[in-house]
């Protein structure tokens, strides 16, 4: 599981463990507002040498304020959008040798409230 909250992913890891607890839940660090950390959470995955059957792009922000992510790109944009194709191109190779495998994209309504 990778998130850049990891007292929140901790919590989640109990609590599947709990209802499977022959179960293996590893926790990833990953900041998606920074490809470099992007790129170096891909590369500690793929250092474990674990399959990759199911990515799921599940992080999303929504902000009022228009700020830059340490790469000089809208931050909503950034974290939404390029940090998780930038973390797909980097795992694809995985997901193929993984086969079978998807790629799930989690999305959201936020821009019906768009103007």
């Amino acid at each position: 599981m990778a998130n850049r909250n990891i007292p929140e992913s901790e919590k989640l890891r109990d609590e599947i463990l709990s209802t499977k607890p022959d179960g293996k839940v590893d926790i990833l660090p990953v900041d998606l507002s920074s490809l470099i950390n992007v790129k170096a959470a891909a590369y500690e995955f793929l250092s474990k040498g674990w399959p990759l059957h199911i990515l799921i792009l599940n992080a999303g922000v929504l902000s009022p304020l228009i700020k830059s992510t340490v790469d000089s790109i809208e931050t909503c944009f950034a974290i939404n959008h390029v940090a998780h194709f930038y973390l797909t191109q980097l795992l694809i190779a995985k997901l193929r040798e993984s086969a079978p495998s998807r790629v799930v994209v989690v999305t959201s309504n936020s821009h019906a409230y768009t103007k």
